[in-house]
């Protein structure tokens, strides 16, 4: 997974019975919310930093959804 180009990467939670494992909860409703406890997983896989990950794909969200960036 180090080589997934950040520019390509997107993330979601759309299982929602699949509550992320790293949140420490047992159990949940998976929700837009808990989108920055699967950004720490695929940081952790990917071997780099939490804020950079969120950073690449809100850019990548904001592209591929035509939306307005701050």
């Amino acid at each position: 997974m180090p080589a997934l180009p950040l520019d390509r990467l997107h993330l979601e939670t759309d299982a929602p019975y699949l509550f992320p494992k790293n949140s420490g909860a047992r159990r949940g409703h998976n929700e837009p919310a808990n989108l920055p406890w699967v950004a720490a997983g695929v940081a952790e896989l990917m071997n780099r930093e939490v804020d950079e990950i969120i950073q690449a794909c809100t850019a990548n969200s904001r592209r591929m959804f035509n939306l307005p960036g701050t």
